[in-house]
């Protein structure tokens, strides 16, 4: 769910950063709603991901003071620049969580990075520092924000990401004492992933929203091959939800 993630995260900072901005104090924002995604997993049994379709509820917060914010990407620290070009430190938790039977769990873990934004492009990277993966994952982002009319706007977002050798083995790789008769051993290298996304938002007040945004990936071919993988080639989600700015 990165591209999602990513847009939500864009909405709710863009929107908690100006009024931070503005007023020179803290700034946040509350709501609720749900995220869905398309399971590419192969008899995962994590939390009942082995459905065709995940759908989970999400809390929809955001809280900024002065450079620092918390939110769905984490804890950031703008360290330079204002909102539209900067460059934040974050730490975040990240990965693809699998458990597969006879297999040792593969877990998210906690990611530290810094990325950097000018306008509309973003690069972000970022290093597993609770050493379960030991991967660095490398983001480029172009995103867009398009005004329809007074109350509806679209925000847009094209990626490209890169996953280093350690976090393709972590989480998609079958280890020998893992293979069994019907899962073969598995290894694989980085791997590049595209993605896009988009996240129309329509303002009911001044201060609330509603949105609800889409996103697609391209599985990359070594990624969709693995033994824990159905094979898909795209994979689907998404969320709704509402949004209050205080």
């Amino acid at each position: 769910m990165k591209t999602t993630t990513l847009l939500l995260s864009f909405f709710l900072m863009t929107t908690t950063f100006a009024r931070a901005e503005d007023a020179r104090e803290w700034s946040a924002s509350l709501g609720a709603g749900f995220v869905f995604k398309k399971n590419l997993r192969k008899e995962n049994t994590y939390e009942n991901m082995d459905k065709k379709w995940i759908v989970k509820p999400i809390p929809l917060v955001q809280a900024s003071y002065g450079r620092v914010s918390l939110g769905p990407q984490g804890l950031s620290f703008m360290a330079l620049g204002s909102k539209m070009a900067n460059v934040t430190l974050f730490i975040k938790r990240d990965g693809d969580r699998y458990h597969g039977a006879g297999m040792i769990p593969r877990k998210d873990s906690a990611f530290a990075g810094i990325s950097a934004k000018f306008f509309s492009y973003g690069l972000n990277i970022s290093h597993d520092i609770h050493g379960r993966s030991k991967g660095t994952v490398v983001q480029l982002n172009y995103g867009k924000m398009f005004l329809i009319s007074e109350k509806f706007f679209l925000l847009t977002n094209f990626g490209l990401d890169w996953f280093d050798d350690k976090y393709a083995e972590y989480y998609y790789n079958v280890r020998s004492h893992e293979a069994t008769a019907t899962r073969r051993e598995y290894h694989l290298n980085n791997y590049l992933q595209p993605s896009v996304g988009i996240l129309p938002v329509y303002k009911l007040t001044e201060k609330s929203s509603l949105m609800g945004a889409l996103n697609t990936k391209l599985v990359n071919k070594d990624v969709r091959n693995s033994p824990t993988m159905n094979g898909d080639k795209l994979e689907f989600g998404g969320l709704f939800g509402y949004n209050y700015n205080f």
